[in-house]
């Protein structure tokens, strides 16, 4: 293992050694998560005490935000083009912005890189497949 990241051939050779390594990406599991957090839409920076808020016919929001499945950490993000023009109720004395949840599989990977047959290097990783996504008022 070098610094903690996957160790590539280029870099086996740059330290002096032609050696192959090979990796081995293995599913553990996978589950649907319903009405996760993604994060604020990038539509809403500020926070304001609005009544509602109006999305136009094209705009795109889009958020991401860190979450961890099974103990490994990932990057959940999310981008929605509305196709028709949206106007969502808020609560006027309340602050607030817009927030993206999504509906997703979340799916671990185990890899492992070896070296002459020998493990060098495992890791964990996490993909997210959203299904649906909602945009709805967050409030602080």
């Amino acid at each position: 293992m070098l610094g903690g990241t996957f160790l590539a051939s280029n870099h086996i050779k740059a330290l002096g050694m032609d050696a192959p390594i090979t990796t081995i990406t293995t599913k553990i599991s996978s589950v649907r998560v319903y009405n996760r957090f993604v994060g604020i839409s990038s539509l809403t920076p500020y926070w304001a005490n609005a009544n509602s808020y109006t999305i136009s016919s094209g705009r795109t929001l889009s958020a991401s935000g860190s979450s961890s499945y099974q103990g490994t950490g990932f990057t959940l993000s999310a981008s929605i083009t509305k196709s028709v023009s949206v106007t969502i109720s808020a609560n006027k004395s309340k602050l607030s912005k817009l927030g993206i949840w999504v509906d997703t599989t979340l799916t671990r990977y185990k890899v492992v890189q070896y070296m002459y047959g020998s493990p060098v290097r495992t890791a964990y990783k996490v993909t997210s497949a959203p299904f649906n996504y909602y945009v709805r008022v967050y409030y602080k």
